[in-house]
């Protein structure tokens, strides 16, 4: 059964569901949770029911909450004060092995999505929890998805402070510095003493990017949809093949992974690929030929639609150019799209004038070059009325 230390469970479960709002959607939010760090029901779920599982995400994919620092050791918190390391908020331990989760918590949120990736506070961040992270002696690998629940009753939980931390009282207990360059009214965070660069930071920055495991990963990821594309297998086989892939590659890195990282890269890797990715055999069989033939002739008629109204345009502005069709026509006609159109349409007009003009040799090679009134008759009358190749025609002009 769970033990808190310090605190009570329901005064951490109230500060633990409070750092996951993020305004009037927190309703809908779903946060990853799992009975383990495999792939036993490892899914998104809402907030109450994820928080019922030995496993949860600590932060949401909007913002950075808390900084989570895996130690795979019988960890002794009197280390916390050997090294003058800040002390975590909580301690998440399992009692069996002693291994831990030490929770950080910020009592600003760092924007994390994908557009505030790059920004100086998710850059500041990352500094931080890289030089704490080797402060504290903590796993460089740690993906940082699933941790230990510290409300679970599989843990035991260790609360320490309850006071939340700013980024720069964490880092003035590091070795590490900050400049700010940008002008005083525009800063979002006061820091330390500075002797170090926005371009010095790039070596704490960036825990995630270079690392064996991710590097590892994202190797055998794309070998993985590439065979699944290619071979028609059943999940097993998917898995033993990945499995197979990464112990290989592993064989060069310095230094190695464990058999459990192994297995835990290779079946992630191996079970989204196998939900996410059709092989080419399946696609096939998915649809039959009458099904190809509708979706191009929908897409001809969309073609043809596009010339027509591009054809429109250049009748009344002959001069224009393919630029400004484009942006004058608008969505669905880019560039590329009127290039096409543009060259279509003068190849057109080019073989209607050549057709016209074999035509017309057709017709007038029969009469004689200084006749001019016998050529204006022929295209006049007799081109007019659809006498062209009559017998008629041949006896006229002799």
């Amino acid at each position: 059964m769970n033990s808190f230390i310090g605190t009570s469970a329901a005064a951490l479960q109230t500060q633990l569901k409070s750092s996951y709002f993020i305004g009037k959607q927190s309703q809908y939010l779903k946060i990853r949770s799992a009975f383990n760090k495999g792939q036993e029901q490892n899914r998104n779920r809402y907030l109450d029911e994820a928080l019922t599982y030995p496993y949860i995400q600590p932060n949401t994919n909007f913002n950075l909450k808390w900084l989570v620092f895996d130690v795979d050791r019988d960890y002794n918190i009197a280390e916390i004060y050997d090294c003058n390391a800040p002390i975590p908020n909580f301690v998440v331990v399992n009692p069996e092995n002693g291994h831990s989760h030490l929770w950080y918590g910020l009592n600003q949120a760092v924007y994390s999505q994908v557009q505030f990736k790059s920004s100086r506070p998710m850059q500041y961040a990352k500094a931080v929890y890289k030089a704490l992270c080797k402060k504290l002696d903590a796993d460089v690998h740690f993906n940082k998805v699933l941790c230990k629940n510290p409300i679970h009753e599989m843990w035991q939980t260790i609360s320490l402070r309850k006071e939340l931390y700013d980024l720069s009282e964490l880092a003035s207990h590091l070795d590490i510095n900050w400049i700010d360059e940008t002008p005083a009214k525009k800063r979002r965070f006061r820091t330390a003493a500075a002797t170090i660069t926005m371009e010095d930071v790039g070596q704490f920055s960036g825990a995630d990017s270079g690392s064996r495991n991710s590097e590892t990963f994202d190797y055998c990821r794309f070998k993985a949809y590439s065979h699944r594309r290619n071979t028609n297998c059943s999940e097993k086989e998917l898995i033993d093949w990945t499995y197979a892939l990464v112990k290989t590659v592993n064989a060069s890195n310095r230094p190695s992974m464990d058999e459990r990282e192994c297995s835990q890269i290779a079946e992630s890797i191996a079970v989204w690929t196998y939900a996410n990715i059709d092989p080419v055999k399946a696609k096939e069989a998915m649809y039959d030929e009458a099904d190809r033939e509708r979706s191009l002739l929908v897409r001809q008629k969309k073609a043809a639609k596009k010339v027509k109204e591009i054809k429109k345009y250049l009748k009344k502005h002959p001069d224009a150019s393919n630029r400004e069709i484009s942006r004058v026509l608008g969505d669905g006609f880019s560039t590329d799209t009127v290039n096409r159109a543009v060259k279509k349409i003068a190849a057109e007009k080019k073989a209607k004038a050549e057709k016209a003009a074999a035509s017309r040799a057709e017709v007038v090679g029969v009469v004689p070059s200084d006749d001019p009134l016998s050529e204006r008759f022929v295209n006049q009358v007799v081109k007019a009325v659809g006498l062209l190749g009559s017998p008629g025609i041949t006896r006229l002009t002799n």
